[in-house]
């Protein structure tokens, strides 16, 4: 009879412990997708021109009438190396600023990077690159702006070379 209530007990200690568990995995998954959902609730501002910010260093595009530039150092867009990054935006308002690599042409995973307010238009941090096993890889730096209109982005296209 001891034996009995002994495994009872453990069996209920494993049941709440299993619960607790399944309760802070369900947190953590609505949490993270909300960080990822935002993508649907992006309005995209594409380029006017083209620009290549691997030899250019620094591109600029318009969202509404604002201007957004993107600014890395000369040859600074190496894979698997740290890439200083500087957000310069007329936009007002600006709650947030994410920088987004991507594969333009192939899927390279998540790779947002939240940038740090410097001043009111100026957000800057650091990027990495994944590496690609293709020659060359064009990725699109996209950048978006959490307003309290909503998020608002737009993007820049550039080619790597591979290693």
């Amino acid at each position: 009879m001891t034996q009995s209530k002994s495994s009872h007990w453990r069996l209920n200690l494993l049941m709440l412990l299993t619960l607790m568990t399944l309760v802070v995995a369900g947190w953590y998954l609505i949490e993270h997708t909300q960080e990822i959902s935002i993508e649907p609730q992006v309005r995209w501002f594409p380029p006017e021109t083209d620009c290549a910010l691997e030899t250019q260093g620094s591109c600029e595009s318009q969202i509404h009438s604002a201007k957004v530039r993107l600014t890395v150092p000369p040859n600074s867009l190496k894979v698997l190396t740290p890439i200083p990054i500087e957000v310069h935006t007329e936009l007002a308002k600006v709650q947030e600023v994410i920088l987004d690599f991507q594969g333009r042409d192939m899927y390279m995973g998540i790779n947002r990077y939240p940038l740090s307010r410097k001043s009111d238009h100026l957000y800057t941090g650091e990027g990495i690159l994944s590496i690609c096993t293709d020659e060359d890889m064009v990725w699109r730096a996209r950048i978006l702006f959490k307003t309290p209109q909503g998020w608002l982005g737009t993007w820049f296209d550039f080619q790597v070379p591979h290693p």
